[in-house]
């Protein structure tokens, strides 16, 4: 495997060790750059030719993962990279093959000895591969759609998978939570259309979904131990939309220009016009803009110590 080549700023330890209390690092990519802000301080934290994709802290915040670029007029498939706290590679985790992944839709860790990536393969095809750092072997492969790892990284859900160009009814939607099918109830033969990502809560008890069928719209609440679904109807056809949640008992969709709020004890429903993006908007600190004045950064990753 062809040596990595990561350029590392002087004081990039200082930058990634244990910051002051209360103080947030927000990761930037800039063309094969990797930044590291911290109020408006800047850092480069590494330099890689291949391309450096959704970089995320592990969640105890003293390593980076991020992929690498495919390089596809060369046949060169991507490959999963780890620094520590030193900016120095740890390990490189090749994506298999024979996974048939061609980019690379999410990267994350459901702990700090596992990380994984999910990966395209075609429209209606994705896979999740999860390693073990320990063993550096690939210890998950799951094939299906909409993968959703719960933020205390015990459960996996996903859409099952339903084969590229499986005409309705059969491409019905089926939620599965660890290779469980929980949602629809065993046995029902209506057709469901989830609408939207899967979301879990912020304590990992629930996941949300919105579900079409037979001509209603419903969030769905789901509680991944027992699979027992709260359905709450809802006005509206989606076909964009984004789900998430705001504090433990409310669910925001966000489909287009309009935002629909869903407070999941008392059933109500709010429709308003949705804020602008955030995200989108947001800038890097003045120093960071000056560092690297021919590319704009784009946001990643924050890591905010107590």
């Amino acid at each position: 495997m062809r040596k990595l080549t990561i350029l590392i700023a002087a004081w990039v330890v200082a930058g990634l060790a244990r910051g002051a209390a209360g103080s947030c690092d927000r990761l930037w990519v800039g063309g094969h750059e990797l930044w590291m802000t911290r109020g408006e301080e800047a850092s480069l934290v590494a330099s890689d030719p291949r391309g450096i994709l959704l970089p995320r802290w592990s969640p105890d915040g003293d390593r980076i993962a991020y992929a690498h670029d495919f390089q596809f007029d060369g046949g060169v498939p991507s490959e999963m990279v780890i620094i520590n706290e030193r900016g120095v590679v740890v390990h490189t985790l090749p994506i298999p093959l024979d996974s048939e992944v061609n980019a690379i839709f999410e990267l994350g860790w459901r702990d700090d000895q596992h990380p994984f990536v999910e990966g395209h393969v075609n429209p209606s095809t994705a896979v999740f591969l999860e390693w073990d750092l320990d063993s550096r072997r690939l210890v998950d492969e799951r094939v299906g759609s909409c993968f959703a790892v719960s933020p205390n990284g015990r459960y996996i859900a996903q859409r099952a998978h339903v084969p590229h160009g499986t005409p309705p009814p059969y491409d019905s939607s089926w939620l599965v939570i660890d290779g469980k099918i929980v949602f629809p109830e065993a046995g029902a033969s209506d057709y469901h259309d989830f609408a939207a990502n899967l979301a879990w809560s912020s304590d990992s008890s629930r996941l949300a979904l919105i579900d079409q069928s037979g001509g209603r719209t419903e969030v769905v609440i789901v509680d991944p131990v027992d699979g027992a679904a709260t359905h709450v109807p809802i006005a509206g056809a989606f076909t964009r939309s984004e789900l998430s949640w705001s504090g433990q008992n409310t669910i925001v969709i966000r489909d287009g220009e309009h935002e629909w709020r869903v407070e999941v004890t008392s059933g109500k429903v709010e429709k308003a016009a949705a804020p602008p993006d955030a995200a989108q908007d947001e800038k890097p600190p003045a120093a960071l803009r000056d560092l690297v004045p021919e590319v704009a950064p784009s946001a990643e990753d924050t890591r905010c110590r107590d």
